[in-house]
Formats: structure tokens, C-alpha cells, sequence
């Protein structure tokens, strides 16, 4: 997995470095699967992964304004901020108890029903963090509404199974995303058309 260069990298922050670099290292860790280091490991990242959303909670009332903008200034914070979003929404919705498994089948199913209730579970986490940063600015909000809406198609591994070459161009960035293709092999498939 690559993740973000930066050139704060030595800052322990929600991640420890050794953390860090255990994450990005995937199988090549050199910590055995299952075993009690491992399991250590991954004890201490979950304590700092619910410790950091309690402080963002801690900095978001106390904060203040030129912390915040210089925090936020360098553009590079920017690429990793839809990861961040998707992981607190898989947080609230595994907490939820949605299925792991997000079927595409479009079949009623329990599975789906408690995944649309976390859906709306997220609206109103974003309402409320949309409402508290006005409130916090002095400015009162008459109304808010955030609304998700999702359609959703295939399994990536399905389209992982096809040729390349019958992939339209989100089908790839898709597998690019999801590390099924390299960026080489992303780049050969795009020129080749």
C-alpha cells in the first residue's frame, strides 16, 4: 500500500511511525499473522483510531482559526481527506451493524435495509458537523439538509474478471484504486485505445 509522503512523516500522530510503516508494509511486515505481536499491534492502532476521533472533537471546539487554516493550507492534505471521510463512515456503519458484505444484487435484504439506515445515520452526522462549525462561527443555520444517494453496481472483483481492454475508463480507475492494476498497466491500457 503507498501512503502520502509527507514531510511531517516522523510526527506521531494518529499513527505511531513503527504503526505507520507496519500499515504500508502490508505482508511485508515482518510480524507474523495472528500472532501476539501482531495482535498488540493492532490493539494500540485501534486505542489511537478512537482516541484521535474524540481530540478532532477536542480541536474542533478549541482550535483556533489560524491553527486550523495553516493545518489544512498544504494541498497535499487534500488527497488524503476522502480516505479519511470513508473511514469514519465504515466506522459508524460497521458500529451500526451493517453487513460487511454491501450486496449489489438490488434483492431486499436485512443486509441492505441496516446499510440504508446507516446511510441516513451519516446525513445527520454530517448535518450536525455542518451545524456545530456555523454555530461555532457565530452564525445560526435555518436549515440543512444532506442527502446520499447510491446506486450501486458491481462487485470489483467481477470486474476485475473481464479483459482490460473491455473496460471503460472508471471501470479501470476503479481497479487502479483498488490496487487490482498497477499504474503501468493502467497507463499501457489507456494509451493502447
Amino acid at each position: 500500500m503507498e501512503i502520502e509522503n509527507s514531510r511531517d512523516d516522523d510526527i506521531s500522530a494518529l499513527l505511531s511511525s513503527s504503526q505507520r510503516a507496519y500499515l504500508a508494509s502490508g505482508e511485508d511486515s515482518g510480524i507474523d499473522e495472528k500472532s501476539a505481536r501482531e495482535r498488540t499491534v493492532r490493539s494500540r492502532i485501534r486505542k489511537r483510531l478512537r482516541r484521535s476521533i474524540f481530540d478532532l472533537g477536542l480541536l474542533h471546539a478549541t482550535a483556533e482559526s489560524r491553527d486550523i487554516r495553516k493545518a489544512f493550507d498544504n494541498g497535499e492534505i487534500f488527497n488524503s481527506t476522502t480516505s479519511a471521510i470513508a473511514l469514519i463512515f465504515d466506522g459508524l456503519a460497521r458500529a451500526a451493524g451493517s453487513s460487511s458484505d454491501m450486496s449489489s444484487s438490488g434483492e431486499e435484504s436485512t443486509a441492505e435495509h441496516v446499510d440504508r439506515k446507516s446511510i441516513r445515520m451519516f446525513e445527520e452526522y454530517v448535518e450536525g458537523g455542518v451545524e456545530a462549525l456555523y454555530l461555532q462561527r457565530g452564525i445560526e443555520l435555518e436549515d440543512i439538509n444532506v442527502s446520499i444517494d447510491i446506486d450501486l453496481g458491481r462487485e470489483i472483483d467481477e470486474i476485475y474478471a473481464e479483459e482490460l481492454s473491455q473496460l471503460d475508463v472508471d471501470e479501470l480507475t476503479m481497479l487502479l484504486q483498488t490496487g487490482r492494476i498497477t499504474q503501468e498497466e493502467y497507463l499501457s491500457e489507456l494509451t493502447s485505445r
